[in-house]
């Protein structure tokens, strides 16, 4: 069985790839954002139903883990379908805006940002200002994916704002459960 470095290797080797594979499917950009959501959802279904519950979905869960999903539908979304658009590198630089979007979401709710995390944010800015730069061809068709990776990097903040409550109450899979079913639903539609 994987420790928790080989799950931790995994995930960032799967993640690694998402971009790439998702750039380079003949399957349209939505469908690879559907089936994406879809076949977590399924995955997830009979582990969630084969566990004890620990807590009880309340209705303000649903409400907010279908409120993050449909944010997670709107992140796969656009992301996805700006790798079509612009270049895989600066598609990937601009959805990584997201620490960016979640500390001035923060800000806006009247939260304390301490000084490191600004740094930190700085940081990870000019880095994708960097990858980001080297690629800015201008024609109309790259700044729509640059947009609409944007967008997706915003869409993600959202969904770790929005999400924060129930993943504090719930398990970890349930939480991922509901608000990818919720995402595939929004992405079906």
């Amino acid at each position: 069985m994987l420790g928790e470095a080989g799950l931790l290797v995994l995930a960032v080797v799967g993640i690694s790839f998402s971009a790439p594979l998702a750039a380079a499917s003949a399957v349209p950009a939505l469908a690879v954002a559907f089936w994406r959501t879809a076949t977590a959802t399924a995955v997830l279904l009979p582990v969630v139903g084969a566990r004890p519950r620990r807590r009880e979905v309340t209705a303000r869960d649903a409400r907010t883990c279908a409120l993050a999903g449909v944010l997670l539908a709107v992140h796969f979304g656009t992301w996805v379908p700006s790798l079509l658009l612009t270049s895989v590198a600066t598609s990937t630089a601009l959805v990584c805006t997201t620490p960016l979007w979640t500390v001035l979401l923060a800000r806006v709710r009247g939260e304390t940002v301490a000084a490191p995390v600004w740094a930190g944010v700085a940081v990870a800015l000019a880095g994708v200002a960097i990858v980001a730069g080297l690629d800015l061809r201008g024609s109309p068709r790259a700044l729509l994916g640059d947009a609409l990776a944007l967008l997706g990097g915003l869409a993600m903040a959202g969904y770790l704002a929005a999400g924060a409550s129930a993943r504090a109450r719930l398990a970890t899979s349930t939480y991922t459960l509901l608000c990818y079913g919720a995402a595939a639903l929004a992405l079906l539609l």
